[in-house]
């Protein structure tokens, strides 16, 4: 246990020393050659204006929500939201999917808004929802593609106004409230994939919609062009948008990808520049609602975001509001999005430093800065009292490129309220992020001091609050490693702080390991006992990692207090290494009853010797798999393994799961295996259709090359690796040929009018393997029969990454794309769909429409 007074003892005593070890999370802080002196003084009795905390807003609580572990919300709550935006993605196709309908309860994207439960939940947290209105409903496109601009801007309007009124009420109603008071127009309409139409077209809808909620809303600001990036000549698009409609916008909104700090305040500079000298608004607001800069390496994103976070409090008065994209874990390519895992884990370079600013809110104080000793180069800081007067906070924070270590002394005249409040210090700097000193302040004190040592890099956040509020304990966790082989070995450290006003008593534990792993305390003691305001006590365990799990394994520490009260830490991660990479081929399939169904199972040696073993395919409970096999690989060797599995005959409806299973000596390795149980014949008669003279590109790519094809015309493919390429596959009982998909291979036709010769015969159906790009598709198949005569039938395709809602099925579906740069997200896959044929008449060719971004894998007939 290490008390608090010598926790402060050695904060002080850094004047004097050259390397200081302090409890647990504070790490080590190297001296440097140079040591600069510094006074920062806060005065709590005088506000300069309001702090604006939505700059520093998220983007995806409706994904962490949805999908998510629930500690994740714990470690979104870490952040404390209040106060800061939440963009809500308001599907006007799923708000009124029809002429007459509206749902209130659908219309927000990935939840369930029945009885506005996640609206409700938003505004509960203390967060202002922005609703993003996107896209187009098919009632009101010509195609039924969701990207097309809306055949009648007005009806789509008046559905903008009915989700307004839905929360608002009507503007001439006494009983009118402003709950949602920001809205923009569609997302990113300068890229196709989310706007087919023209600019003009665009800026004709943002008219008729600002005009009409104007007309009805007194208070809601209507945004735009939200545009992205990503598109050449976005400058230009958004000067042509103020030019054209910059007196119906109430703000300006884009997005930010990719920029150093200094290109957004120039971009910040340009757009509000540019609105003055174009419109009226000569005070013009601004708002980013997708944010980030690609930086990979946790240091240099930490500093990075402090640095972009610190410039955007000088523009407060211009931003409605800056929203980082995004909260949940999202993967586009080579690089990952997200402040928080699915399991509450976070990402440091993000997370952390929007954690420091986590206590800033209510009203800006005044700061006074004594002359730093020896010129010790830039520092950034921010002084905050919260509304009710009970929280106070400072920021500070020293660039990488000071010099020197400083010695810093943080003096605060305190209000003169009588409230006694807790002290604390959070540092972040190198490894150590969190809180890591305490201290009881009573309410007779008039001033409060507190000095440290900060070397370049270092950011600290010092909060004085209302001893009422301070509740729990500050818990962190610390690993030695992030990746450990089968049967390794490393420890991991749990620090507890008392940063409440009154003693504690508990016991610290792990929580989140697999029950057969082996855990040892090997120093501290997990029982503690009167634990004092700023007194902290430290558990290291010994680790052994028994079995492996299916990607990162999240765990926690946990303190039970005495009282029954219990907190815990942020969740951290260890990787447990596989000997060997299983791939099934799928991994995600359609059954019926009785049917057998046929699987590779492609295993790769990932270490320098040779292993051997035996593998399976094991199905659900009463399915019946082919026997297990000896398994024998040589150094990084890859070889296939062929199965089957039967479904019994009265097998239930809905999904299930098979597995892959290795096993190596005594250790098993899993891949599970999605099946989806229809009842379908499976056997149908069937024709295969030869596409290949028709393949003109490439749609799929391997792990190994994933930029090889381009499904999307935006470089995004299917996955190769899971997909049963160049072999006779049933789906829904129809007999297909798949297409190659070895690399450079083509294995898609993009239809483009194409007529495709049938084997002469009478069938009832032409079944295809399909999907569409950019949206939904659809156009007309005009089916040629013996003698001449032509018949024209209607084909509806489902976007590839939205799930299948014109009566497909999903028969072929990843959990992934690629991009080509590596995995990227959303989920998307391959439908199965038909087209009725007259079954007494010979059908000799198939015409497709001239539809780029609706693609056909293969073609069976079925039938008589």
């Amino acid at each position: 246990m290490v008390k608090a007074s010598d926790v402060r003892a050695i904060l002080t005593a850094v004047l004097m020393i050259g390397l200081v070890a302090v409890a647990g999370l504070r790490g080590t802080i190297p001296a440097a050659t140079a040591t600069h002196y510094r006074e920062i003084t806060v005065d709590t009795n005088t506000a300069t204006g309001a702090f604006n905390r939505a700059l520093f807003s998220v983007t995806g609580y409706a994904q962490l929500k949805v999908s998510a572990q629930p500690i994740a919300q714990d470690t979104y709550a870490m952040l404390h939201p209040a106060g800061t935006q939440q963009r809500i993605e308001t599907m006007i196709d799923q708000t009124s999917p029809e002429p007459g309908t509206f749902y209130p309860d659908r219309m927000f994207r990935f939840v369930d808004n029945t009885d506005d439960a996640y609206f409700r939940e938003v505004t509960g947290k203390g967060m202002e929802p922005v609703l993003l209105l996107a896209y187009n409903t098919p009632w009101l496109t010509r195609t039924g593609a969701l990207n097309e601009p809306p055949t009648d801007p007005q009806a789509w309007a008046d559905i903008a106004s009915k989700v307004i009124e839905h929360y608002n009420g009507d503007g001439s109603d006494p009983n009118y409230k402003l709950r949602v008071k920001y809205v923009e127009i569609w997302n990113e309409p300068n890229l196709d994939q989310f706007w087919s139409g023209t600019d003009e077209q665009y800026f004709e809808l943002f008219r008729v919609v600002a005009r009409t909620i104007h007309a009805r809303f007194p208070g809601v600001m209507v945004g735009g062009p939200v545009y992205s990036p990503g598109a050449p000549g976005y400058y230009e698009y958004g000067q042509r948008f103020v030019d054209a409609v910059g007196e119906e916008m109430d703000f300006f909104v884009y997005h930010s990808y990719g920029d150093s700090v200094a290109k957004i305040r120039s971009d910040i500079e340009l757009w509000r520049d540019y609105i003055a000298s174009h419109t009226s608004h000569h005070h013009p607001k601004l708002m980013v609602t997708e944010s980030e800069q690609f930086i990979t390496d946790d240091a240099a994103k930490l500093q990075y975001m402090l640095d972009r976070q610190f410039a955007l409090l000088d523009y407060a008065d211009t931003l409605l509001g800056w929203h980082q994209f995004c909260l949940y874990e999202y993967r586009e390519g080579w690089y990952t999005f997200g402040l928080i895992h699915g399991d509450g884990s976070v990402f440091p370079g993000n997370y952390w430093p929007y954690w420091l600013f986590r206590d800033a809110s209510g009203r800006t104080l005044r700061v006074t800065a004594s002359s730093p000793s020896g010129g010790a180069g830039p520092e950034h800081y921010v002084a905050t009292r919260s509304e009710d007067g009970r929280k106070i906070n400072l920021v500070y924070w020293r660039p990488q490129s000071a010099s020197g270590d400083q010695v810093t002394r943080f003096s605060f005249v305190l209000p003169r309220d009588g409230v006694r409040r807790v002290f604390t210090a959070s540092l972040l700097l190198g490894d150590t992020q969190g809180v890591v000193d305490a201290e009881a302040v009573e309410g007779t004190a008039r001033r409060f001091n507190y000095t440290l040592r900060l070397p370049p890099g270092a950011a600290v956040s010092l909060t004085l609050d209302d001893a009422a509020r301070a509740s729990a304990p500050w818990l962190g966790l610390t690993s030695t490693a992030g990746e450990v082989p089968l049967h390794g070995t490393f420890e991991v450290t749990a620090t507890l702080l008392n940063s409440t006003p009154d003693p504690i008593s508990g016991e610290i534990g792990l929580r989140g390991l697999p029950p057969n792993w082996t855990v040892m305390a090997v120093s501290g003691n997990p029982r503690f006992a009167n634990l004092e305001t700023g007194d902290s006590t430290s558990v290291t365990w010994s680790v052994k990692a028994d079995t492996v799990t299916d990607g990162p394994l999240a765990f926690y520490a946990q303190v039970a207090l005495g009282d029954g009260r219990s907190t815990h830490s942020i969740p951290v991660r260890v990787q447990v290494l596989r000997p060997v990479r299983i791939v099934p081929v799928p991994d995600y399939t359609y059954f019926a009853p009785g049917e057998t169904r046929q699987f590779t199972l492609r295993l790769t040696n990932a270490l320098s010797t040779p292993i051997d073993g035996t593998v399976a395919l094991e199905g659900p409970a009463s399915w019946s798999p082919s026997a297990p096999q000896a398994l024998s690989l040589d150094a990084h060797q890859t070889r296939e393994y062929a199965f089957t599995l039967t479904a019994p005959v009265d097998a239930a409806l809905g999904t299930a799961t098979a597995y892959a299973r290795v096993t190596l000596g005594g250790d098993t390795y899993t891949r599970p295996i999605s099946l989806v149980v229809k009842q379908y014949d499976p056997n149908r008669p069937s024709t295969i259709v030869d596409l290949s003279p028709y393949y003109n590109g490439d749609g799929f790519s391997y792990d190994s090359n994933p930029g090889d094809g381009d499904l999307d015309y935006s470089g995004f493919l299917l996955p190769a690796d899971t997909f049963p390429g160049n072999q006779r596959v049933r789906y829904m009982g129809v007999l297909f040929q798949t297409p190659d998909v070895a690399d450079g291979a083509r294995n898609e036709v993009a239809v483009d009018g194409q007529t495709v010769s049938v084997p002469a015969g009478s069938y009832k159906a032409l079944a295809m393997l399909v999907n569409a790009t950019n949206g939904d598709r659809s156009g007309t198949v005009k089916l040629t029969y013996a003698g001449g005569e032509r018949e024209a039938v209607p084909l509806q395709v489902s976007d590839w990454c939205a799930g299948a809602h014109y009566g497909e099925e999903a028969v072929i579906w990843f959990d992934h794309r690629h991009s080509p740069s590596g995995d990227a997200q959303p989920p998307c896959g391959i439908y199965y769909t038909e087209v009725p044929v007259d079954p007494g008449r010979t059908l000799q060719a198939v015409s497709f429409p001239s539809e780029p971004n609706l693609h056909l894998f293969a073609l069976s007939g079925v039938g008589p």
